[in-house]
């Protein structure tokens, strides 16, 4: 998450389970993007 975001910790632990899930499930797929564009030399 620290690779896409710099928020503060109790931003973290106010939000409930279900968004901080669906938070991280976001979070990983623009790690994969760049990723991928990095193979692929963009």
């Amino acid at each position: 998450m620290a690779q896409v975001n710099c928020t503060p910790a109790p931003y973290w632990l106010e939000m409930p389970l279900y968004q901080f899930r669906q938070w991280i499930r976001s979070s990983n797929d623009l790690i994969a993007e760049r990723q991928r564009a990095r193979k692929d030399g963009k």
